[in-house]
């Protein structure tokens, strides 16, 4: 223990504490953490249609909030919070708040990168600004997100490649096989997601750049 600097050995010992409590800079960092996120729940709670009423809504609605503050303690960006937070309101608004079904979405939700979040989001609009009738159209959403994103927002087309392909563990989007490169469609799934909580939406309320 004495071979540690002093730093070290306080950081460890705030974040494994020898006892019931943790050190008092990891509390208020969580502290902080827990206020922003209530901040952002409250926030689509009071600006939507939620309804919660029944005893196994609210015991729902409890064990929801538990994963929420687990990934704003873990430290989830702000934009991650608000699709979180976003999705409460959506399935309380539906009466379709349930833990199993919130739990799925929280998974990617909360790990989602800003720059993963903007091209699924932009690939979206573009499928449902003009959808494709036939084989001969299908990669035109593609080609004109790409024009869309690059540069202004990915520098180059490799840039937004990597975005999109790392969004395809989500299962929010899926990479086909064109004729000199890979396209990139959402999927039912990205659908149900948006039907809750609009991306495009959450990036404007955090005032994320996107066209």
């Amino acid at each position: 223990m004495d071979k540690l600097p002093r730093a070290v050995a306080a950081v460890a010992a705030d974040i494994l504490p020898v006892g019931n409590t943790l050190g008092a800079a990891v509390d208020r960092l969580l502290e902080r953490r827990r206020r922003e996120a209530r901040s952002v729940l409250l926030e689509e709670l009071e600006a939507g249609r939620s309804i919660i009423e029944t005893v196994e809504e609210i015991d729902e609605f409890a064990a929801i909030t538990l994963r929420y503050r687990r990934a704003a303690e873990e430290g989830a960006a702000r934009l991650n919070l608000r699709l979180m937070a976003m999705t409460i309101q959506g399935m309380s608004s539906t009466r379709t708040l349930t833990a199993s079904r919130f739990l799925y979405y929280a998974t990617f939700l909360a790990t989602m990168s800003r720059e993963e979040i903007i091209a699924a989001a932009t690939l979206y609009r573009h499928e449902r600004s003009d959808p494709c009738t036939s084989e001969e159209t299908r990669g035109q959403p593609s080609v004109r997100m790409k024009a869309e994103l690059i540069p202004a927002i990915f520098s180059t087309e490799r840039h937004l490649a990597s975005a999109l392909q790392a969004t395809t563990r989500t299962g929010l989007v899926v990479a086909l096989p064109g004729w000199d490169a890979l396209l990139y469609e959402t999927t039912p799934l990205m659908e149900a997601v948006v039907s809750l909580a609009p991306l495009r939406d959450a990036l404007e309320k955090e005032r994320t750049i996107v066209r």
